[in-house]
């Protein structure tokens, strides 16, 4: 286990662990997945492969010029190659530049088969072993603010959409790929003090500087971070003594419009769902709980942090234990842990019935998509309950969970891993109820496929993030 101490320009730490995990190709089809990455297959690019690789550093450098309003980021990559071919990853936006090995290269922006998503590949077939990339490229998306003096800066990421998580900020790598972060963050012309707030490791740097780490155990939707003037926020702590002896530190902070009262509340839910999820799955896995608290909205969950109203925040607290705690090895494994945090929003129920479970392709529509089927939230929900009434002669649902995420704790699963678990925990064949409930092979459910937007997960409109700088 890695552990590292976190100081938000406030203070709280953090500790993670990462266990390599055999993959399993998806039931009934032919994987070519690179079986230690758990990545998709190679594709044919040209009349080469393009591949995808394994990161095992990044290290950025973020730029914030005021007088300019100008965002320059710099980043260097140490990537695996496992065979040769054009090395995948991926990145949004224009680049100014790029390296590969200390030598020029351009980057190409591509389709997946079946155009399921677009990633970037170097543009020279690379031979297996370690590589170098390094880019610059200038930010330009609309999750920043320049103002008189002052800058604001989010990385807000979101599941229900392609190409959503680090990528449209920095150079990254996909959801089957956890790799260590070292960050350094600047701000020039600033005429006031700002605060950056994230779930890496911080060490303030003189004036308007910051390093971050981040340990290997995360990946490309697990970093929290906002930088803001100090003048924005207010900011209220507390600590929960976990299940595992340890203290953990809580920070919940919001805009200056939100009363200390209002905000010291999500202090008290946070409280009330960690005692209710250590009580069923286990101790914190996180060594804090970062909490950016809305007045109204859905959320969005981090490794051990989230941007969540008050309605939301079990459900985004949840998540710090499925999809942040054990993680989506995939988009078409992305239904999982949306569905088991519906079913526990939903209060654990029982559905006996399996004809109340629709058929569904949710995890079944590609290798390469990159997305969460919203289908997850009703009939996943449902599905899970049924799942659980399966259970209820070993006590439910929960014993099996609980001992699933410690033997995953931060590896990236696919349906199958958890499908192959469960029928192990229940001594069932479970082929036919996922092929029909998931993977969308033939069925005769007669309840309707629903896939309607979550209230815990809305999509969040251009308006809704300018407002969260």
């Amino acid at each position: 286990m890695t552990s590292t101490r976190l100081a938000l320009g406030l203070c709280a730490a953090f500790a993670f662990a990462a266990h390599a995990a055999p993959v399993f190709p998806r039931p009934g089809r032919r994987s070519e997945a690179n079986v230690e990455l758990k990545s998709p297959p190679s594709f044919a690019h040209g009349n080469q492969q393009a591949v995808y690789v394994d990161f095992q550093n990044a290290r950025y450098e973020l730029n914030f010029d005021i007088e300019r309003k100008s965002s320059t980021f710099r980043s260097k990559i140490v990537f695996r190659m496992p065979k040769a071919g054009y090395p995948i990853f991926d990145v949004v936006g224009a680049i100014g530049s790029a390296t590969l090995d200390a030598s020029p290269v351009e980057i190409a922006e591509v389709a997946t088969p079946g155009r399921q998503s677009k990633v970037r590949l170097v543009a020279q077939v690379t031979q297996p072993g370690t590589h170098t990339l390094e880019i610059v490229h200038t930010y330009q998306g609309q999750d920043q603010r320049y103002a008189t003096g002052t800058v604001n800066f989010g990385i807000w990421t979101s599941d229900l959409q392609d190409r959503n998580f680090l990528e449209p900020y920095l150079p990254t790598s996909f959801e089957y790929d956890s790799y260590s972060m070292e960050l350094e963050v600047n701000v020039s012309g600033a005429r006031e003090e700002h605060v950056l707030l994230t779930n890496a490791a911080l060490t303030p740097r003189g004036t308007d500087g910051w390093s971050l780490r981040a340990p290997g155990t995360f990946m490309t939707s697990a970093l929290y971070l906002h930088l803001t003037p100090k003048s924005a926020i207010r900011t209220v702590t507390s600590s929960y003594l976990s299940a595992s002896g340890k203290t953990i530190p809580i920070t919940a902070y919001a805009k200056t419009s939100m009363s200390e009262r209002t905000l010291r509340g999500f202090l008290d839910g946070s409280h009330k769902h960690l005692a209710e999820l250590e009580g069923r799955y286990g101790a914190w896995p996180h060594e804090q709980l970062l909490v950016y608290a809305q007045s109204s909205g859905g959320g969005m969950e981090y490794n051990g942090a989230t941007i969540t109203s008050s309605m939301a925040l079990g459900h985004e607290i949840a998540h710090s234990y499925f999809g942040r705690g054990f993680y989506p090895a995939n988009g078409d494994s992305g239904w999982l842990d949306e569905a088991l945090n519906s079913w526990r929003d939903d209060n654990y129920p029982s559905v006996a019935d399996a004809a109340r479970v629709s058929r569904t392709d949710m995890a079944a529509r590609g290798d390469y998509v990159r997305h969460t089927d919203t289908r997850a939230y009703s009939t996943g929900a449902r599905f899970i309950g049924h799942l659980h009434h399966l259970a209820e002669p070993k006590g439910g649902l929960q014993p099996f969970l609980k001992d699933f995420i410690a033997r995953n704790l931060f590896r990236p699963v696919f349906t199958v891993d958890f499908q192959r678990s469960l029928e192990t925990y229940l001594g069932q064949n479970l082929q036919p109820l996922f092929n029909e409930k998931v993977y969308g092979r033939a069925g005769n459910s007669s309840a309707p496929s629903e896939a309607a937007e979550n209230p815990y997960h809305p999509r969040w409109t251009p308006t809704y993030r300018r407002g969260l700088l």
